[in-house]
């Protein structure tokens, strides 16, 4: 009877434990999925600005691809086929400190890397810079700099219920429908391409898009394809497709 009593109590034990474990696997799943960077569609656009009057202004796009972060550097260009290091250090364009993340270097404006690491962990360590140097013999001397910001783009606290209302533009072989727009302060418009070929929205002038630096997809969109972008700075803003130049649309935003 006793050795009866102790067999059916360790196969409770058993049963129990047995009984637990799913549980476990399926927290430890969930959680991944939840974290996972590959659903983290944030861009974080760092304004650049021009350091010593090299006149070099543009932005740098920070946003995940794979399981990496994307630097994307777009800055007009001053020093044609220069390779110009650049980085993000730690601190502020005000007062720079060591190098957090090494970047390739940019040439006749541009600079894509892939770095490994999340944009949760770039926000955590702010406050960072992306600077750009002016040439690899003149390190020292500094062309352009930017904070990275702690929000990303779009992320806008409207004034009024109505004050961001999404817009939206159509793009087709006739030009931009319609060819003048005009919104508030905050506002998401939508660029749909309903051709057959490829088009490229992107501020004027053509080809350096240099009046609304963001305002530029930086690649064509696809025939049916569609990009968003949202307006946060008050003006009236021309733009035009950048693989057909002579078609122009205007956008005009108010506070």
């Amino acid at each position: 009877m006793r050795k009866f009593f102790v067999l059916s109590l360790g196969l409770v034990f058993i049963a129990a434990a047995c009984n637990q474990q799913p549980a476990n696997n399926n927290t430890t799943s969930q959680e991944k999925q939840l974290t996972s960077p590959s659903n983290d569609n944030r861009t974080f656009v760092v304004q650049l600005k021009a350091q010593n009057n090299s006149k070099q202004n543009g932005v740098a796009r920070l946003k995940m691809e794979g399981d990496k972060v994307k630097v994307e550097i777009n800055v007009s260009s001053s020093t044609k086929d220069v390779q110009q290091p650049a980085h993000i250090h730690l601190g502020s364009c005000t007062s720079l400190g060591d190098v957090k993340y090494a970047l390739n270097n940019v040439v006749n404006g541009k600079s894509v890397t892939l770095i490994d690491t999340t944009l949760d962990e770039i926000i955590a360590s702010l406050p960072l810079a992306v600077n750009i140097h002016k040439s690899a013999a003149e390190a020292s001397v500094y062309y352009a700099c930017g904070d990275v910001p702690a929000t990303p783009e779009g992320a806008i606290t409207p004034s009024t219920s109505d004050s961001n209302t999404a817009k939206q533009v159509t793009i087709n072989s006739n030009g931009f429908s319609p060819a003048s727009l005009t919104v508030k302060k905050g506002t998401k418009v939508t660029f749909k391409n309903s051709d057959t070929k490829t088009h490229w929205p992107a501020s004027a002038p053509h080809p350096t898009h240099t009046d609304y630096l963001e305002l530029d997809p930086l690649q064509a969109i696809a025939a049916g394809g569609t990009w968003e972008f949202t307006f946060t700075k008050v003006g009236t803003w021309k733009y035009h497709d950048h693989l057909n130049p002579t078609q122009f649309g205007t956008i005009v935003v108010t506070e």
